[in-house]
């Protein structure tokens, strides 16, 4: 029964990690003006991300276990530094004279963070199918 329960979890984290990547993707080639509902994702999403994280972290008690090595509050990380960089997308914030710049460094810094993350997940699952 456990078992079932981890692979349904698994699923929905996996669900919700490609279809973050999407959307990211269409954001950065396809920004739209107005997009609120963006901020709104980017904080729960962040938040949720960042308290799976924690939780998991306060759970496993007899290694130690570091932050950066955490998919959830990796994404959780990604989610929260989406925030800035939606408003700076969608025109929210005033222009000052190195948004550009920050703009495009919040970009790379969340296709790092989303990409690690990625990566930290599968090979998560890969070693528990393999065990």
């Amino acid at each position: 029964m456990r078992n079932n329960s981890v692979r349904a979890n698994n699923l929905v984290i996996l669900t919700f990690l490609i279809l973050s990547f999407v959307v990211v993707i269409g954001i950065i080639f396809f920004p739209a003006k107005g997009s609120y509902y963006l901020l709104a994702i980017s904080i729960l999403g962040g938040f949720y991300f960042l308290y799976t994280g924690i939780r998991k972290i306060s759970q496993i008690q007899q290694q130690q276990v570091h932050w950066y090595a955490q998919p959830s509050i990796l994404l959780g990380i990604a989610f929260l530094i989406a925030l800035p960089w939606n408003l700076l997308r969608s025109g929210i914030l005033p222009v000052f004279p190195n948004s550009m710049l920050i703009e495009n460094v919040l970009t790379i810094l969340i296709l790092i963070l989303f990409l690690i993350a990625y990566y930290l997940f599968f090979r998560g699952i890969l070693r528990k199918i393999g065990k």
